[in-house]
């Protein structure tokens, strides 16, 4: 790899004292990466006499840029670890984009069902150092996988950009809507909307900034990732795909832009974006198909007490049929605008995207005079799925449709795609994959890239 344009990270090292032989193990691993000046380390043995212990050890915290956790038994026992240094770790990666959150399972340990499996794990296949032989090369794959992790830092993706779409645009409305809730007054009767087709039809008339309506539709924890008219989120879509087809070139010239702005242009869902400093819980609001969506954003509080209950009881649907009655939101469609013309200025006309970009609304729920009333099950919510594999130097996006209200369904398929990439060859390795990383079984090699595989959300690829 290139040297890199960055500032060395800042790694703490997070660890049992029983494994200290494994953390100055990982120290001399690391030192192809020192002595390039890519990393600077720092762990609790530079603690000099007199510095107060807690307060330190939050302030190299708060200047990490990696947080590195040397897994074991022993770190899960310890209280210190796990509660007060894994904590801050989880708390720093979902509050900033600059920094990262790395395990090294050092001894053999079981961490199914905890929220490790939300971060990086090393070494490949997450066998632990312990159990190579010789360890030398366990140690070469976790020196090789920090690498990664420094080069996603300093070299922020496309695919990252467009992540950042619906979390920027959902955080400028949280406030919007809590700024609203201080100040609003009597929003007289409410507007009975027949379908989230309606709610569009009838924008500027019917649907203006608040004003309370109710709306049938499929309420869902996938939360919309494209925000505009459906016929507009149509448009963007076929535009994208139309330059695609009409020149073949276009793939090869401008591939990590097209691969970046595919999600985007689709439309597609987002998996539960539930950012720790927001006080809302981003959701959406169907009729069939994703495209065809209301953003809705649900107090936290509110989502807390009313909504996890019924998402409890369903038997692992993330959705149901339901009338919200929410306050009318105008959203800033901007950061969309700004990615579009940013990385689709080649394939996608201008004029496409102004016309997505313009009246975006969202609905905004909080139990004061506003609700998420659950109907019945689901009848049908069309989606995609898709994962990313790399295999002999070459890199493939496999995809498939699902109806997102049946778990039955989505397992076939998730089961379908991982059939498709073994038979690419036993040297095919997992690059991204849709949803959540516990849907997986992870057996097709390690993720050698892309940092939103460490994130509780995902989103979909244009089929």
């Amino acid at each position: 790899m290139a040297e890199l344009p960055w500032r060395p990270a800042k790694i703490f090292v997070s660890y049992s004292h029983k494994d200290d032989r494994f953390r100055a193990a990982l120290f001399e691993a690391l030192s192809p990466l020192r002595r390039r000046g890519l990393i600077k380390e720092w762990y609790d043995g530079k603690l000099t006499p007199g510095d107060e212990f807690d307060p330190e050890i939050s302030r190299q915290l708060s200047k990490a840029n990696i947080i590195v956790l040397l897994l074991s038994n022993s770190y899960v026992h310890s209280d210190y670890c796990w509660n007060k240094e894994m904590k801050a770790a989880a708390e720093l990666r979902f509050g900033r984009d600059d920094v990262r959150v790395v395990g090294i399972v050092v001894r053999p340990v079981h961490l199914e069902g905890t929220d490790l499996s939300r971060h990086k794990l090393l070494p490949r296949n997450k066998k632990a150092v312990e159990l190579w032989r010789p360890q030398s090369l366990a140690w070469e794959n976790v020196c090789i996988g920090m690498e990664e992790v420094i080069a996603d830092l300093s070299f922020p993706s496309q695919v990252d950009d467009a992540l950042d779409v619906p979390k920027t645009i959902v955080a400028a409305a949280s406030d919007s809507a809590l700024h609203i809730r201080a100040k609003r007054k009597r929003a007289g009767r409410i507007r009975e909307l027949r379908s989230v087709s309606e709610f569009w039809e009838t924008r500027g008339s019917a649907v203006i900034p608040g004003r309370i309506v109710a709306v049938q539709g499929t309420f869902s924890q996938f939360a919309p990732m494209l925000i505009g008219t459906p016929r507009a989120k149509r448009d963007l879509h076929k535009a994208f795909r139309s330059a695609l087809e009409q020149d073949q070139s276009l793939r090869r010239r401008k591939g990590r832009s097209i691969d970046a702005c595919m999600p985007v242009s689709a439309g597609q869902m987002v998996w539960r974006l539930r950012e720790a400093q927001s006080a809302h819980i981003y959701c959406g609001l169907y009729n069939s198909i994703v495209r065809n969506s209301i953003p809705v954003l649900v107090e936290r509080d509110y989502y807390v007490a009313h909504l996890e209950p019924l998402f409890r009881q369903a038997h692992g649907s993330k959705t149901f049929e339901a009338r919200v009655t929410g306050r009318v939101i105008d959203l800033d469609n901007s950061p969309t605008k700004d990615f579009m013309i940013k990385h689709g200025q080649h394939f996608i006309p201008k004029q496409v995207v102004n016309d997505l970009c313009r009246d975006a609304y969202g609905i905004v729920v909080d139990g004061a005079g506003t609700t998420v009333e659950r109907q019945s099950d689901a009848r049908y919510l069309d989606g995609d799925i898709w994962i990313a594999t790399a295999s002999d130097g070459q890199e493939r996006f496999l995809t498939s449709f699902l109806d997102v209200t049946s778990p039955a369904d989505r397992k076939e398929e998730l089961d379908q795609l991982f059939r498709r990439a073994r038979s690419q060859g036993p040297n095919t390795h997992i690059i991204a994959q849709y949803d959540e990383e516990r849907e997986f079984v992870r057996d097709l090699g390690p993720v050698s890239k892309n940092e939103f595989l460490n994130s509780v959300w995902r989103f979909g690829f244009g089929s």
